[in-house]
């Protein structure tokens, strides 16, 4: 069974698991993410799950922007306020990648955001792809990326997350129209089979840059993104997102594990 969601609230999210088959099933083997198109019922995307999530961002935009401060320059910024955090933010040398938020789906039962993120049939979307009989709900995130914030560096999501398992996959919402890359959207951007390739730690480590894959992957990003359509990727899956040129781009997550972890 899916232990994702055992306590999800009725509500009027709609996932069509019957999209995650065997075609995405062996996309998302060999290279680590998947597109799935029409996922998601896109009214309810639009309607009820950006209007949730963008509330709740800008009620807790001062704790997105502690969590930077504490994150980015290691310091205590539980006493500062939000012009505060961003002059401290000011001084850095690069630009933010974007504001997040975690665990929406805690401080508010009931909400769109509990509904995707405790969802039976996201979770059973998520154990297809794993190839695993069961997953565990790991956590949902918002990402805000503003104008003017730049590229989200590579990396991947099993680096930083407290599990010794391989089996992690996230599903990525855009919560509006995304453009691809070539026209100025900020899609994530995938390094192709990097999920199953140990070697590059070994020789690049953590810090790194596009020009670091050039010839060791095929980037790819899936075009252009309509709410209801959806990304996945692997928990060894290196990704990016490059600066938005078409104003404001946020989108929401959910990861699920391995049961066994």
């Amino acid at each position: 069974g899916v232990l994702a969601a055992a306590l999800a609230p009725p509500g009027p999210v709609t996932v069509a698991t019957s999209s995650v088959g065997a075609a995405e099933q062996l996309s998302f083997a060999r290279r680590g993410h998947v597109v799935v198109r029409g996922l998601l019922d896109p009214q309810w995307v639009v309607e009820e799950l950006r209007p949730a999530v963008m509330e709740d961002f800008r009620q807790r935009r001062l704790a997105a922007l502690r969590q930077k401060v504490e994150v980015v320059l290691g310091e205590d910024s539980s006493k500062l306020s939000a012009k505060q955090c961003e002059q401290r933010l000011s001084t850095l040398d690069f630009p933010l990648p974007f504001l997040q938020l975690f665990n929406t789906w805690k401080d508010a039962p009931g909400s769109p955001q509990a509904q995707l993120a405790l969802s039976p049939a996201l979770g059973e979307a998520a154990a297809r792809l794993l190839d695993v009989e069961a997953v565990r709900l790991y956590q949902d995130s918002t990402f805000v990326k503003r104008g003017g914030d730049g590229e989200t560096p590579w990396h991947s999501d099993l680096h930083m997350a407290p599990f010794d398992t391989n089996g992690l996959v996230t599903c990525w919402v855009p919560l509006q129209p995304v453009p691809p890359k070539a026209k100025g959207g900020s899609p994530l951007l995938f390094a192709s089979r990097s999920h199953v390739d140990f070697a590059l730690g070994f020789w690049y480590g953590d810090n790194l840059r596009e020009k670091d894959l050039d010839g060791r992957y095929t980037i790819d990003d899936h075009g252009e993104l309509q709410p209801g359509d959806v990304t996945f990727h692997h928990g060894w899956c290196l990704h990016s997102s490059p600066p938005s040129s078409c104003g404001e781009r946020a989108a929401f997550t959910v990861s699920h594990v391995d049961a066994r972890s």
